[in-house]
């Protein structure tokens, strides 16, 4: 097309644009511009467009019935502009270079760029269907083409896929943080746009003219999944020609500018807060205003509008100059409550002016003042050229780096804003990463590891690939040299990796791969690479890579982690890890049989996710549990929860801590070793071949907290940190200010109001349309918090100068205290226009808030165990939660700012008019009711309920409304769109009789004390209905008379005692009388796979006879244990006949029933919980809980009885449990009105499945109530699933209706079948893994198990080292032959740390043969020796006669006892719990503390019995014997005082050897036993070590080869002679 030169071509222009759903009879809001539009041809290639008479309506209603209106007073204020002709660049149907006067806005202008839009156009002429790549308003998309023509038109229609565009115009603002999820948009775009164009050319003599043009664009939006429906904007366009002119266009006489090209242009959009424009000339008062409401009306609780205001302030100070905001802080700055509310919005603003205020005014800030601005200005600071600059001076000047907190907030920041700034671009600047870069190197040359951690997390914040060099310069394998940095700097440089992947992925992959391969590393550095690898996504062929590297992984930690984490990722749903889940299912098929079941006190990971794609939302958690021994207790744990929505994902929240040597620390109560002590043990180590201690690890513990993927905030918490604080607890406070001031501040009271102010989310798209306004689509989120305090503490005695933390231990404390925290939050989410001007579109809009007033006063007695809290009643009605939202049809007009129109999208009465309409029937006589008339269904009509405590003086009321569109369609966007309110609210409500309510209590008695607060006695009857057995009879018959105890206390009469003991004898009487009659009732309604005999009590004899039952769905059979009590047998005397045995046992029962009672008289609860409401009478009404034991008798038992308090009601709860016999235990628990409604009995009783020691639990019920009741039904439905997921098989089976029974069988320390009955379901499992390691029990033992359970603890996380003989059990539980050379030491256990806190010798006597130990710790030297069939103790030289034991050192440090037939030396604070010395035997134990951190034949007790025989230069042994052999001390010479005649030398093998077809000489690698020069061996042994060749004709020196042989590689095995005795001449020097 062409415009012919000299004419005017008169177009009628139409553009609108409408928000809001697609369907008719709800609410959109929109614009529409109009007018003439000229245009004519300037010159050759340059034409001018001008717009005539236009107009600005607006649109806001019901569709389609509303109407467009005039746009009051906007279109005069936009027709200077609008009339303004502009230039423009047109060729061959395309359009150049835009051209216009300064004085026409760039919003305006993209306004004519709508329009030359609709001209620009690609034409091939050989083709009539062609797609291209076509630029636009919106950018270059996706662009077909159709082309057909007629006689006289040639029709164009054009359609773009805005979703297709290869450099899309768009704006985002705050979603700098999370990552496009693409596998989640194939499920479903969020945002979806399309345009269609028709043009209709006609050829005329002077060339091809546009004769008509329109368009029609549609965006649609949804957080959820758009076929479930969408909002959408549409735009529409015309452009017709109307007549042709021969007057030329008037052009301004203002120099014309170079604008742009048809693209869009940004203006100042962002700063413009979508929903609350502003156009208030005097920014000061608007502010000030501001403020001052703010500051008035949110005093003592929160302000419903708080939030709003709060934005509004951010949007005034968004607009403000920078002297605007310095006026502004000097007139409030000294005015606290203006000053706090001015600092929380000034970071939000995100400008410069912001920034460089707050760098100005910074030293006027108190501490916390600026730590919380800089933290709240770094992540909020729009990350542009100029803010960057600005923050890189601030961060990096002196004022911040002196400041340890200040200068960690600030760096982090810094490397957050780095990533804010570079991710909008393709390669990040160096001058923005040159401060961090520079830092770290300096960090690195003053060798400060302080600085080098903060610096590797700024870089990892920051994300850059241009980091990842330095990053590589903390990572052992990247650098010449071994490592030189802790374990702990190098996992931070490995974490400083996972932002950088987002970038760089491949590059990331690559360093990833190679750390995890590297098998010399430490375990936890290695499973950190693994956890990064695993975050880029890897593909099949790189996770099969790491699988096939796991079948030959020597580490059982870094096998365990890999292995878990790839089996949890084969559950995962998340739509970014579906490629992932399916590679790691292939790797975990391969492994399964390797790793399936290692337990968990290796290594693991965990992941668990679920994702909706109806909602196109979910949530991913992973836990990250990583160790360097075999321990429950992991020594780093990382947790984080990752979300998805809307096609996007992040990393929500991460915590990660890590504790190492923090137990250590507590434990080791000793003084430091004595250096010269120390110097020995190297000494001794030293003669070892090629030595190397274990690296020294400091006591650390650590914590970080990620936000979004940005680490906020990292915490550590040294040896130093922990002196202090005990300092600071057992030193006087006046030693410490900040304590001392904290007591003053807390006895002399706080007063006051706080508050808190947030921006929490601010999210924007900005897109254009194609008329050439801006589309934006919105989230904004601000939070208020503020409360009245006032709180006050009086220590009885009151604190003095000199007075101590721990002496809070003997003080009572009294705290009163009165607080009224109340939040408020308000949410906005826009779909709409957002100009300067004018704003049109859908807002979402939610207002919660919740006030929760408080006022109690506390006692706190920790000498007497007591505590009572009281708190003030509810006075008045008062709203605690309350939450609305209301979706709204908005248009603004800034010009006629007052009158914002605003619209319901839902009518209130849509669904009400619907739901009357009626069908008539052609049929229907007049006096037939309408059968199908539609039911009324008004959703307007709220629902409420209440619920009312009379004894607590208080009612909850529920009110929720709730008016949507889900009758149009029933979708996730239907039913948030409408109106809804949810209100909580308590009131008052006076008692029936009792009055008002004066206040609240709660009291918790332990101890001796606790019967004096015992307010009401339960008194069971006698009559039991359930017909259990005669120890209930007994267990309720004791209650009675423990709960009579306080009253029995105050009564003193002897009449009234004897007759109280007269009662009890006869009920005891009649109780066992019935309990035997009942016990000889046959329970064959049991079908369990026990069989079981009945035990007796301490004061009955057992039943002789057992009955035994099978069960038919285990197929399996489970022997009980005998309940026999042998010092009972031995004690009774033999029963003649059944008769008198039960005779003999209802005498019994009857005496140890009296003697019960009249004992338990005595007994007092040892604890007693008391929750009430006391009137103003001084009446209690509430509830009591008393706990009662008897743990000492034979039958230990402990009782929970709860009651309500208040005289007339006889509502009560007893839970009584017993151990009836070594094998057996039951609990009973029944409640309602007099403990009869409900009884639920558990039973419990070990036994045997298998030849496997077994539990089996049974819970049995005779009725439920009906809410448990209908839950547990509603359950039951949710098993098959439940136990699919955690690895259960499960059929439909008929079990009891009213029982649930267990079955656990012990198969192995770490492994239990599991059988679980339910009434309709039965599900089992075998090799169930269990975390803590349980000893197979014997049968003599039955439920004392669990009283050993601290002991498993104990055992499991210990490690014991043991010999019998020459067969020596490793700390790991490895077993290997051991014969001792003669008179050498051998190295059996020690700390390999560089403490070098102890060590464990051991030698054979060439004379006795006889084994001689010796424990060196620090400057204790003990000997444990045998002499003539005998013991023999020596410490530091001088022997200890036997008879003086126990013997303990000066230094209370080291004991030594007796045990059985040796000598047992205990040093727990030297990290030896026990170093047992026997005749043929000898263990060593380690504590937990030390595991992993041991050397010697005995291991490292790490668990990970690959790496076993790990010599002293650190190599990997490969035979049991050659690795003891390289633990021998050698001797240097014949005259050492221990006689020992042997040294380690690399012996040359003696045949000839042909490797690669060359003649080559070998010599071992490992260090192999040989007789000193001038001796000779006696005996010797064969052992099999490594070799290395060299060819026959090379030169090595014996010095040098023997000097670093060593560090050689192995190229055969073979075997060779060891010396293992050895006798020298005499000439032996």
């Amino acid at each position: 097309p062409n415009f012919a030169a000299g004419k005017i071509y008169v177009y009628k222009y139409t553009g609108e644009l409408l928000a809001g759903l697609p369907e008719s009879g709800l609410a959109r809001a929109g614009i529409k511009i109009s007018s003439e539009v000229l245009l004519s041809q300037d010159d050759q290639d340059n034409y001018l467009l001008q717009m005539k008479d236009p107009q600005i309506l607006q649109y806001n209603g019901i569709w389609p019935r509303a109407q467009f209106a005039v746009a009051s007073k906007l279109p005069e204020a936009l027709a200077a502009q609008l009339n303004t002709p502009i230039k423009f660049e047109y060729a061959n149907g395309r359009v150049g270079q835009v051209f216009a006067p300064p004085e026409v806005s760039t919003s305006v202008l993209n306004i004519h760029r709508g329009i030359l839009n609709m001209l620009h156009l690609n034409i091939k002429k050989n083709h009539n269907v062609y797609e291209m790549q076509e630029g636009g308003v919106q950018g270059i998309c996706k662009t077909e083409y159709v082309i057909s023509e007629d006689a006289q038109n040639i029709s164009i229609s054009r359609s773009r896929d805005l979703s297709k565009c290869h450099n899309k115009i768009m704006k985002d603002i705050g979603t700098a943080y999370t990552e496009h999820c693409a596998h989640c948009q194939q499920r479903g775009q969020s945002l979806r746009g399309a345009a269609i164009y028709n043009i209709i050319l006609r050829p005329r003599d002077t060339g091809t003219e546009i004769a008509v043009a329109t368009a029609r664009e549609v965006h649609q939006f949804t957080p959820f999944n758009e076929l479930s429906g969408a909002a959408q904007i549409e735009a529409r366009q015309s452009l017709i020609l109307q007549d042709s002119k021969s007057n030329p266009i008037q052009l301004k006489e203002s120099e014309y500018q170079h604008r742009g090209t048809i693209q869009f242009q940004f203006s100042s959009e962002d700063l413009l807060l979508p929903f609350h424009p502003s156009r208030n000339s005097n920014q000061e008062t608007e502010i000030a205003e501001l403020l001052e409401h703010l500051v008035h009306n949110n005093k003592q609780q929160v302000h419903q509008d708080a939030p709003v205001k709060f934005l509004q302030l951010i949007h005034s100070l968004h607009s403000a100059s920078y002297p605007n905001i310095q006026a502004i802080w000097k007139q409030y700055k000294d005015q606290q409550e203006y000053r706090r509310w001015f600092l929380d919005a000034v970071p939000a603003v995100g400008t410069a002016h912001a920034l460089t205020f707050i760098k100005d005014v910074f030293q006027e800030l108190s501490t916390a003042e600026a730590t919380l601005v800089l933290v709240a200005a770094m992540h909020l600071i729009t990350a542009d050229q100029e803010n960057m600059k600005l923050a890189s001076e601030w961060v990096f000047s002196k004022q911040i780096q002196e400041e340890p907190i200040l200068c960690k907030a600030a760096m982090l920041g810094y490397g957050s804003m780095v990533y804010n700034y570079c991710q909008k671009r393709e390669s990040c600047p160096e001058s923005i990463l040159e401060p961090l870069h520079n830092f770290v190197d300096k960090a690195v040359s003053d060798a400060d590891e302080e600085k080098m951690v903060l610096a590797l997390k700024a870089m990892g914040n920051a994300g850059q690939p241009s980091s990842i060099k330095r990053i590589m310069k903390f990572l052992p394998g990247f650098v010449s040299g071994d490592s030189k940095y802790p374990v702990k700097i190098q996992v931070d440089a490995v974490m400083a990796l996972r932002n950088v992947a987002k970038t760089d992925r491949k590059k990331v992959q690559e360093v990833a791969v190679q750390l995890f391969m590297n098998r010399n590393l430490h375990p936890e550095v290695r499973m950190m690479a693994c956890v990064v690898l695993f975050e880029t996504k890897p593909t099949m062929a790189l996770v099969l890579t790491l699988a096939d590297a796991l079948r030959k992984e020597p580490s059982m930690q870094v096998a365990s982690f890999t292995y878990s984490h790839m089996k949890a990722l084969t559950r995962s749903t998340s739509p970014d890890y579906a490629p992932v889940a399916s590679a790691c299912n292939v790797a975990v098929k391969i492994l399964c049989s390797k790793y399936d079941k290692m337990s968990y006190s290796y290594s693991k990971a965990f992941h668990v996710d679920t994702f909706r794609t109806k909602l196109m939302a979910g949530v991913a958690a992973s836990v990250y549990m990583m160790n360097d021994v075999a321990d429950l207790l992991p020594s780093a744990v990382v947790t984080k929860i990752r979300g998805y929505l809307s096609g996007a994902a992040a990393d929500v929240l991460e915590v990660g801590v890590r504790a190492e040597g923090i137990q250590e620390t507590l434990r080791k109560q000793r003084n430091p070793a004595d250096s010269t002590e120390t110097n020995k043990i190297q000494d001794i180590l030293k003669a070892l071949s090629g030595w190397r201690s274990l690296p020294s690890n400091k006591p650390l513990a650590s914590i970080y907290v990620r936000l979004l993927g940005q680490e906020v905030a990292f915490a550590t918490l040294d040896k130093t940190a922990i002196e202090n604080a005990a300092q600071m607890v057992t030193e006087p406070i006046q030693q410490h200010k900040v304590v001392n001031e904290v007591v003053k501040y807390i006895q002399e009271g706080i007063a006051g109001q706080w508050s808190k102010a947030s921006l929490v989310t601010k999210v924007r798209r900005i897109v254009p349309t194609c008329v050439g306004l801006p589309m934006e689509l919105a989230l904004y989120s601000a939070a208020v918090m503020v409360s009245d305090v006032n709180i006050k503490a009086q220590l009885t005695p009151p604190a003095s100068d000199d007075f101590k933390i721990n002496q809070l231990m003997d003080t009572k404390i009294h705290l009163n205290a009165e607080l009224s925290p109340s939040i408020a939050m308000q949410t906005v989410a826009v779909m709409g226009i957002n100009t300067h001007w004018i704003q049109a579109g859908l807002e979402w809009h939610s207002q919660s808030r919740a006030a929760i007033p408080l006022k109690f006063t506390s006692l706190i007695d920790i000498n007497e165990n007591y505590f009572k809290l009281e708190a003030s009643p509810v006075q008045q009605q008062h709203e605690v939660v309350s939450v609305q939202t209301e979706a709204f049809a908005v248009t603004r007009n800034v010009e006629n700012f007052e009158n914002v129109i605003i619209t319901p999208v839902l009518p209130e009465h849509t669904q009400e008019e619907m739901s009357k309409e009626t069908f008539t029937s052609k049929e229907q006589n007049d006096d037939e009711p309408d059968s199908c008339s539609v039911r009324t269904y008004n959703m307007l009509n709220p629902c409420k309920s209440c619920a009312t405590w009379s004894n607590l003086g208080v009612e909850v009321c529920y009110e929720g409304m709730s008016h949507n569109a889900a009758f149009i369609r029933n979708s996730p966007l239907y039913k948030a769109v409408g109106k809804h309110m949810v209100k909580i609210d308590i009131k008052p409500v006076q008692r029936d009789s009792e009055g008002s309510i004066g206040k609240l209590e709660f009291e918790i008695q332990a101890g001796p004390q606790a019967a004096s607060k015992l307010i009401k006695s339960i008194t069971p009857k006698d009559s039991d209905d359930t017909g259990e057995p005669g120890q209930g009879k007994t267990v309720l018959l004791k209650l009675r008379n423990i709960l009579k105890t306080a009253k029995r206390n105050k009564s003193s009469s002897s009449s009234s005692s004897r007759s109280s003991s007269s009662s009890s004898s006869l009920n005891s009487n009649r109780n066992n009388s019935s309990s035997s009659s009942s016990s000889r009732q046959p329970g064959t309604r049991d079908r369990n796979v026990l069989r079981r005999c009945p035990s007796s009590s301490s004061s009955s004899s057992s039943s002789a006879s057992c009955s035994s039952s099978s069960s038919s769905s285990s197929k399996q059979r489970v022997q009980s244990n005998k309940n026999t009590n042998r010092d009972q047998t031995n004690r009774r005397p033999g029963r003649k006949s059944s008769s008198s045995s039960s005779s003999s046992s209802r005498k019994n029962r009857s005496s140890s029933s009296s003697s019960s009672s009249s004992s338990s008289s005595s007994q007092s609860p040892i604890l007693v919980i008391i929750a009430s409401a006391v009137g103003a009478d001084g009446m209690k009404l509430g509830y009591q809980l008393a706990v009662y034991h008897e743990l000492t008798s034979a039958n230990p038992r402990v009782q929970i009885i709860v009651a309500n308090i208040t005289q007339e009601s006889n509502w009560c709860l007893i839970a009584d449990g017993m151990q009836l016999s070594q094998h057996k235990a039951m609990a009973k628990v029944t409640w309602g009105e007099k403990c009869r409604d409900y009884a639920w009995t558990f039973k419990a009783e070990t036994g045997s499945i298998m030849n496997h020691p077994a539990v089996r639990m049974d819970l049995q019920w005779t009725k439920m109530p009906s809410a448990l009741k209908q839950y547990s039904g509603m359950l039951q439905e949710y098993v098959p699933d439940i136990a699919f997921m955690a690895g259960f098989w499960q059929h439909r089976s008929r079990n009891p209706s009213k029982e649930i029974k267990l079955i656990l069988a012990l198969t192995s320390p770490r492994r239990i079948d599991a059988i679980i009955k339910l009434p309709q379901w039965t599900i089992y499992r075998r090799a169930l893994p269990i975390p803590l390691a349980v000893p197979a029990y014997g049968k003599e033992e039955g439920l004392n198990i669990f009283t050993r359970l601290p002991a498993f603890y104990t055992e499991a996380n210990t490690a014991q080292c043991k010999a019998a003989n020459d067969t020596l059990v490793t700390f790991n539980k490895m077993t290997f032959t051991n014969e001792m050379p003669i008179n050498c030491y051998q190295v059996l256990a020690q700390d390999c740390t560089r403490d070098f806190s102890f060590i464990v010798l051991m030698k054979k006597d060439e004379s006795s043969e006889q084994n001689h130990m010796k424990v060196k710790l620090a400057d204790i030297e003990v000997d444990l020796l045998q002499r003539e069939g005998s013991m023999v103790l020596m410490v530091n030289g001088l022997e200890i006669p036997l008879t003086g034991l126990p013997y303990e050192h000066p230094s209370g440090m080291v004991s030594v006892r007796k045990r059985d037939d040796g000598l047992s030396l205990c040093a727990d604070s030297f990290g030896l719990p026990e170093v047992f010395f026997g005749m043929n035997i000898w263990t060593v134990r380690v504590a937990e503390w030390m595991k992993g951190k041991t050397c010697g034949i005995c291991g490292r007790g790490d668990g990970d019995t690959r790496q076993e025989y790990r010599t002293p230069n650190g190599r990997m042994a490969v035979h049991a014997l050659s690795f003891a052999h390289s633990w021998v001390l050698p001797a240097t010479s014949c005259r050492n005082d221990d006689q020992c005649r042997m040294k380690h030398e690399s012996v040359k093998f003696e045949r000839q050897v042909v490797l690669a077809g060359q003649e080559s000489k070998c010599y071992s690698v490992e260090p192999v036993l040989r007789c000193l020069p001038q001796c000779f061996p006696l005996r010797t042994m064969p052992v099999t070590v490594g070799f290395h060749c060299l060819l026959t004709d090379s030169h090595v020196s014996k010095m040098d080869a023997q000097r670093r042989i060593w560090e050689k590689s192995v190229d055969m095995w073979e075997t060779v002679n060891a010396h293992v005795a050895c006798r020298c001449s005499e000439q032996c020097s």
